[in-house]
C-alpha cells in the first residue's frame, strides 16, 4: 500500500479458451453484469476494464 493512501480492489478473471468468435467475450460480460445486478451492485459501485484480443499488425 502506498503511504498516505488506502486503496482496495478485487479482480475477477474469466478466461476464454478455444473460442475465436467475439461473442464469447459478450457472453462473459453479460454473465458479469447479471452477477452484479443480482448482488445489488450498480455502476456506481464497480467499473469494468476490457482489453482487446485483436492482434496488432506490424508493417
Amino acid at each position: 500500500m502506498t503511504r498516505g493512501r488506502r486503496r482496495e480492489h478485487y479482480q475477477w478473471n474469466m478466461d476464454i479458451i478455444g473460442v475465436p468468435e467475439v461473442m464469447a467475450e459478450a457472453e462473459l460480460i453479460g454473465a458479469i453484469v447479471t452477477f452484479f445486478k443480482r448482488l445489488g451492485i450498480t455502476e456506481a459501485d464497480v467499473g469494468f476494464k476490457i482489453s482487446s484480443r485483436k492482434q496488432r499488425v506490424e508493417n
